[in-house]
């Protein structure tokens, strides 16, 4: 462990205070510049002088000179001392110069609760009684002596164990501060691996939502998503966490499905940040009514770019789904003229469309792609993705083919950028236009779309760019 050269200081500053006080009272009490008896009031030597009356009716003696009764031993100095200016200065110097120093540093570098002066044991006495969700500078002084090594290894296991305590807390608020403690114990591999074990198993913070309302014979949407990890930030030297997830079963009643999809892999980052996957099954639910669905999933945390779990488990979480009798029309379609631009300018033209060969190099067929990306759209927009055959100005009359790509979903307000890609028969044209076209079946398959732009959006002449050595190619 290195050395921590804090105690010694202490020790030399109370030394020297010591000695101050010590030379402080020595010069309060003055040298001794004359023996024998002195006047209290002028400091007349009474050397000589008859100090003792020999009857209680003789005369009192008085000082000859300034005229002071002389009656008893508090008239009288034994000795005259003197007092020594450096000698007071030099005594207040040390005594109080090393604490003032110390104040001083203190307060010009913000540190005037002088906790880097404190030792570990009073600063773990001052974590523990701190709030979960509250951070003060003894957990970011504490954390510091871990990394630079001036922590003792039991003051240190008593860290890790509250930082670990703290985590395993999901009700309590969680601050990052108490993650950094736990990476930085990682990091100096102080980490038993029952200590990472339960440091992964409780790293993520998942949810897991329906859609709450569907018709009997439509999808069941489910929806898995982390945020508000209880992790620190990323720790130098060693990788960050990643959390795999996929959806084992779905139960209502006595009736169990094996899970669908839910199937996403994805770091656990600090803070708000936000993931989901979601898992579709069809056809589950056969008389309207209010049902609890149980959904268990199973999670794996790692370290990012290794295969070995830290910890695995499954979890059951429950949500509660109202069905609808067959055939009810849930979703609201809105067709407002003053909406039309606003929808159009919140929808970005992509580059082009990327075509390239299939996996099994089928000449009929290409891979299609592009990005459709939306901002701030004033309603939420719910969308079949079809690539249009452009007109063509010498035949007017002639069918236009389109190219079914996909469906997905933009929320009102926010901003996504969306990939999509499929295989699609062979596409040989030059351009094409983007169709964005309304569809209930793609609100339906999201988790809480029941209102959505009604008409459609189109994107004109977007190039085509498929490999020049494509037989497809256009001339």
């Amino acid at each position: 462990m290195a050395f921590n050269p804090l105690p010694i200081l202490l020790l030399i500053v109370l030394l020297v205070s010591l000695v101050g006080a010590a030379v402080l009272l020595l010069a309060l009490r003055g040298r001794l510049v004359a023996s024998g008896p002195h006047c209290r009031g002028c400091r007349f030597d009474l050397r000589g002088l008859t100090l003792i009356r020999d009857s209680t009716d003789a005369p009192m003696p008085v000082c000859p000179e300034c005229g002071r009764a002389i009656g008893g031993p508090t008239d009288i100095l034994d000795g005259l001392r003197r007092r020594s200016k450096p000698m007071l200065l030099l005594g207040l110097v040390l005594a109080l110069g090393p604490w003032a120093a110390i104040a001083a540093a203190a307060y010009t570098s913000g540190r005037a609760n002088t906790v880097a002066l404190k030792p570990s044991w009073l600063l773990l006495v001052e974590v523990r009684a701190m709030q979960p969700g509250s951070v003060g500078p003894q957990l970011t002084e504490l954390r510091s002596r871990m990394q630079n090594g001036t922590l003792s290894p039991s003051h240190r296991l008593r860290l890790v164990e509250r930082a670990l305590a703290v985590q395993a807390e999901k009700t309590a608020p969680w601050i990052a501060e108490w993650g950094d403690v736990i990476n930085a114990a990682a990091v100096a591999g102080v980490l038993s691996e029952e200590q990472l074990a339960a440091h992964a198993r409780n790293a993520p913070s998942i949810t897991v939502v329906a859609r709450p309302r569907i018709a009997v014979g439509d999808t069941l949407v489910l929806e898995l998503s982390q945020s508000g990890n209880r992790v620190g930030d990323a720790p130098v030297g060693r990788p960050p966490l990643q959390l795999a997830t996929s959806l084992q079963s779905v139960r209502i009643g006595e009736r169990t499905l094996p899970g669908q999809g839910g199937h996403m892999q994805t770091g656990i980052h600090p803070g708000t940040g936000r993931s989901s996957s979601v898992s579709r099954h069809d056809h589950f639910f056969s008389e309207p009514g209010e049902f609890d669905v149980v959904t268990t999933w199973r999670l794996s945390v790692s370290e990012t770019g290794t295969e070995t779990a830290l910890a695995e488990w499954t979890e059951e979480r429950v949500v509660r789904v109202t069905i609808e009798p067959a055939g009810t029309d849930q979703i609201e379609l809105v067709d407002d003229e003053a909406l039309a631009a606003p929808v159009r300018a919140a929808v970005a033209a992509p580059r082009g469309v990327r075509l390239t060969p299939t996996h099994d190099h089928d000449a009929a067929r290409r891979h299609v792609s592009f990005h459709i990306e939306c901002r701030n759209a004033p309603v939420d927009l719910a969308f079949e993705f079809v690539l249009r055959e452009r007109p063509d100005p010498d035949a007017p009359d002639k069918p236009l083919r389109e190219w079914n790509t996909g469906r997905s979903t933009f929320r009102a307000g926010g901003s996504s950028l969306l990939g999509t890609g499929m295989e699609v028969p062979l596409i040989d044209v030059a351009a094409v236009d983007i169709v964005l076209r309304p569809s209930k079946a793609a609100a339906r398959e999201s988790i809480d779309i029941y209102r959505m732009w009604a008409r459609e959006v189109v994107i004109e002449n977007v190039p085509v760019n498929l490999p020049p050595d494509d037989v497809a190619a256009p001339e």
